[in-house]
């Protein structure tokens, strides 16, 4: 149950600066929005926030700005009872912002950059090693891909899962190749990057969506693959069958 377990998040703090416009701007447009909005964002932050209120005990990692806005992403996490002892503060770079904007049809785009100086780095898996020895398992997204392997075999050496959410998904296939995927246990792909997941020339690429998990648990030899498929639910291939479930209805 994860409200008996400890996690572990390794990914991205930052905030969402959400821009409701009828379109996206062109360069020149004095375009009044419907309305601007910052909340707290990331996968990293969003995965940590979930689990810990269900009921879970969280230690988050990365890498937070010295600034007012790392500050307050900081208190927001503690609010929620994780532990942010193991995040790290940079005393010069700033908290990332990404800007959001959203039309009137759902459809979104995103603007954002992450310095180099926040990068989360094996020095920063290091500082948080106890964390990730102590933990039952740990969740890790693309938004840090580099010490990936590294927190994976720290947790498998401690006896934790690991469990991958492979977004956002990288411009270079290089970077999903250089996984050590068969340190992983469970992997969340949605249906765009477990496509981008299969080698070139797999037929799965191609295959219906609920076709997708038991090709890339075969594909990567990983053993519980789920493919979220948005407002269609999701479809989980635990190494012998693939099941199906739906989206719980809006509000629920």
């Amino acid at each position: 149950m994860v409200g008996a377990g400890r996690f572990v998040v390794v990914g991205a703090f930052h905030a969402d600066c959400l821009i409701a416009t009828p379109r996206l701007p062109d360069w020149g447009d004095d375009l009044r929005a419907g309305s601007i909005r910052t909340v707290p964002g990331g996968k990293g932050l969003n995965q940590a926030v979930t689990l810990a209120r269900a009921g879970a005990e969280v230690a988050a990692v990365g890498v937070l700005g010295a600034d007012p806005l790392g500050a307050s992403l900081a208190a927001t996490l503690a609010a929620d009872g994780i532990d942010v002892t193991t995040l790290t503060r940079h005393p010069t770079a700033p908290t990332p912002l990404c800007l959001v904007f959203t039309a009137p049809d759902g459809r979104n785009a995103f603007v954002w950059h992450l310095p180099d100086e926040l990068a989360t780095t094996d020095e920063v898996v290091a500082a948080a090693a106890r964390a990730v020895r102590g933990a039952d398992a740990v969740l890790l997204t693309f938004e840090a891909p580099d010490p990936l392997n590294r927190v994976a075999e720290l947790a498998r050496a401690a006896g934790a899962r690991v469990i991958v959410n492979p977004a956002p998904r990288p411009a270079d296939r290089a970077d999903y190749d250089a996984v050590r995927w068969d340190l992983v246990d469970i992997l969340i792909p949605n249906e765009a990057e477990a496509r981008a997941l299969l080698p070139d020339g797999h037929p799965g690429r191609d295959a219906p969506a609920e076709q997708l998990a038991e090709a890339v648990a075969q594909a990567l030899a990983i053993p519980l693959v789920c493919v979220t498929l948005g407002d269609r639910g999701c479809t989980v291939f635990d190494g012998t069958r693939t099941n199906v479930y739906p989206a719980p209805p809006r509000g629920v």
